[in-house]
Order: C-alpha cells, then sequence, then structure tokens
C-alpha cells in the first residue's frame, strides 16, 4: 500500500498538481517519517478548509494530514487515523505545520464503496475545486461564480472521509454553508 493513499487516489484523476497541495504534501511526508515509520499508516492529506466563512479575504485555511492504513482482514475497508497535524495557510503565503497530536489515533475502520461516474469526475477535477476554493478565500466576490462546483466536491469528500467529522468543530460555518445531505 503506497504512501499518500487519498491523495494518490485523488491526484490519479487530476491531470495537473496543484502547486499549493504539492507543498502541503510534501510537508506532511515529511513530518509523518517518525510517525508512520514500523508501522502500516500512510499520510494523508484532507483538501483545504477555511477558517472565516464566509471569506473575508485574508484567504486563511488549513489542510489537515490524518492516516489510513491497510488491513489484510479487510476486504471492503481501511483502518483510519485521525488528524495528527494541520498545515496552515495565508492566501498564497507558505505553509506552516502545526502539529495536533504527537502518535496517529486509530479512529476505527472506514468502509469503502464503488464511485459513480459521476463521482470519478468530480474528484477527478479535485485540484481545480480546492484551488477555486482557495481563489474565493482571497476573492469573496467570486463565491456566486463557483459554489456549485465547490460545494458538490467538498460533500462528496466529506461523504468518503470520516475524518471529516474530527474536521467539522473548527469549520462549522463552512460546514453549514456546504449544507451535505
Amino acid at each position: 500500500m503506497g504512501r499518500f493513499v487519498l491523495v494518490a487516489l485523488l491526484a490519479s484523476f487530476a491531470p495537473e498538481a496543484q502547486p499549493m497541495k504539492g507543498r502541503v504534501a510534501e510537508m506532511v511526508e515529511a513530518a509523518a517519517k517518525d510517525l508512520t515509520r514500523g508501522t502500516f499508516w500512510s499520510p494523508a492529506v484532507s483538501p483545504p478548509f477555511p477558517l472565516a466563512w464566509p471569506p473575508d479575504g485574508s484567504g486563511a485555511a488549513d489542510y489537515y494530514a490524518f492516516a489510513t492504513a491497510f488491513d489484510p482482514r479487510l476486504a471492503d475497508g481501511r483502518r483510519l487515523g485521525g488528524p495528527w497535524a494541520r498545515v496552515h495557510v495565508e492566501g498564497r503565503g507558505e505553509p506552516r505545520l502545526v502539529g495536533l497530536a504527537s502518535r496517529i489515533e486509530d479512529r476505527g475502520i472506514q468502509g469503502v464503496r464503488p464511485l459513480s461516474k459521476q463521482e470519478v469526475t468530480v474528484f477527478r477535477d479535485a485540484a481545480a475545486m480546492e484551488d477555486k476554493l482557495l481563489s474565493i478565500l482571497v476573492s469573496p466576490q467570486r463565491i456566486p461564480i463557483v459554489a456549485d462546483d465547490v460545494r458538490e466536491y467538498y460533500c462528496l469528500w466529506v461523504s468518503v472521509n470520516g475524518v471529516a467529522q474530527d474536521i467539522r468543530p473548527r469549520h462549522e460555518a463552512f460546514f453549514a454553508w456546504l449544507d451535505c445531505r
């Protein structure tokens, strides 16, 4: 099982890597070496979640580093580790890693399911959707232009990633705006 299971899955659908996500992923991978050494855990990175919603123009957002692990006893699931760090960004400035835990906490089993053609298409555009969100954070007037696309991507991400329940408390206003069903 390769590193960055979720990120690799999403990257395989996105033809162009997003520069900020790439910098964040490199930072997380370097920080994860000590946490994952000798374990089955692989680091993963969430999309950016805004700190202010509606956006205040600062571009402030956090990505979350969490982990997944292959469990040979599971055919339709994987182990899920809670967030162990967040990576804070302000606009297009340099990302800053903030530790949240000194070890990966096993959150249990997360089931997996096949994606529909529409969901594959949504994930194929993951980098573009994340970039749209980051652009909204510095230019809030763009919200009406990209709202439906961003909402669809984030609601899908939340629906297939149990770690979202750990992320939600710091971003309640954004989750309320998403109104995922």
